[in-house]
Parts: structure tokens; sequence; C-alpha cells
């Protein structure tokens, strides 16, 4: 990952996430119609989450604006190496590990990647300031607010994957079925604490 924070995911990241999505959405066809074996799909669809993972952690530092406080900085990278870890460990174990073991243990990885990020989040909060009033009306402030956004909800969904991965792993069908419920809730209290994020910058 860069130093440079000033700029913005260019044609590879968006064409890297479009070669991640399509092969998600050929995996699970391939998949649902047999032509794919179970466990191989679930290998290489948890190695494509992996994959969405490192891309989105490698330019996560680049989208805040550069009048945010120095702690926030800081905060994006370390999330960002997180995210890039995380990506490594879950492909490494995916390649690696027996049929009758992955499944857990890279659900287990993913969960505790989001989690660790989420606690980086949350104890950097208090330390940020908000943008001087010259800078609110800033547009390049209006692109990275979305382009995070997308990021976010890009990410949330994912880590909600590895929930209902390990929920299925250790109770089975019925208990990953509820974690749709808990995404839908979660989804909308992050729908609301962006929309009061955004009002509080500008």
């Amino acid at each position: 990952m860069t130093e440079n924070q000033s700029k913005t995911p260019g044609k590879i990241t968006f064409t890297a996430y479009a070669v991640l999505f399509t092969a998600f959405v050929g995996l699970v066809f391939a998949k649902e119609f047999g032509l794919v074996d179970g466990l191989l799909a679930k290998r290489l669809i948890g190695s494509v989450f992996g994959g969405l993972m490192i891309v989105t952690g490698n330019f996560w530092p680049k989208l805040f604006h550069p009048s945010f406080a120095a702690i926030s900085a800081r905060r994006d990278r370390l999330i960002g190496w997180i995210f890039v870890l995380t990506g490594i460990a879950l492909i490494v174990t995916l390649a690696a590990l027996p049929d009758s073991s992955f499944e857990l243990l890279t659900s287990i990885i993913g969960v505790s990647g989001f989690g660790a990020a989420i606690l980086v989040a949350i104890s950097a909060r208090r330390a940020e300031v908000r943008l001087p009033a010259e800078h609110s009306s800033d547009p390049r402030l209006k692109r990275d607010m979305s382009l995070r956004l997308v990021a976010l909800y890009i990410l949330h969904a994912i880590g909600w994957c590895y929930v209902m991965f390990l929920a299925d792993a250790i109770w089975g069908d019925q208990a990953a079925i509820w974690t749709v419920m808990g995404f839908v809730f979660s989804n909308t209290i992050i729908a609301y604490f962006e929309l009061q994020w955004r009002k509080a910058l500008t």
C-alpha cells in the first residue's frame, strides 16, 4: 500500500472488483448447476472473498480526505493492512487445509479480521476532529465519502457472509438463516450512522 493518500482507486482497482464479482457469480451458478463440486466451490468462493478483502484493504487508506486528522490516516492504514492480511490468510488456509476443517477455520479468520478492524475504528473514533469549515464543500470530500460508502457496504456484506458460514459450521443451516435477519438489521444501522457521519462533516 502506498503512502500517497491523495490518490483514489483507479482502473486497476475497479477492474479487479469486476473480475472478482464476475468470478463469484460464475462460481455460484456453477455450484447450483452441479458444474463444480460443492466443497471446491466453497474453497473458490472463499478465495474470491479473500481477494475482495485484499483489493479493498489496499485502497481503503487512500479514501480519506487530506484534511482529516493524522489519527484518521493511521487508523485507515491499519484497517487496510488488517483486511489485506486477513484476505491472504483466508486464501492460504483455503488452499492448504483439508475438507474436514477449512470451513470452520476460514469462517473464524474472516470474522476475526472484521472484528479487529471494527475495534481499531472504534478506538480511533474519539480522536478524530471535524473538518475545517473551508473544506466542507470540497468536491473531493463528497467523492471520497461516496467511495467509502461503496467500500463499506461491500465489506459489510462480506463480513456477514463469514458470520453466516461460521453459524452454519457450528449450528447448521437453521442458524445461518437467522443471520440473514441480523445482516438486514445491521445494514440499516450502518446506513443510519453513515448518514449521521455525513451530516457531522458538512
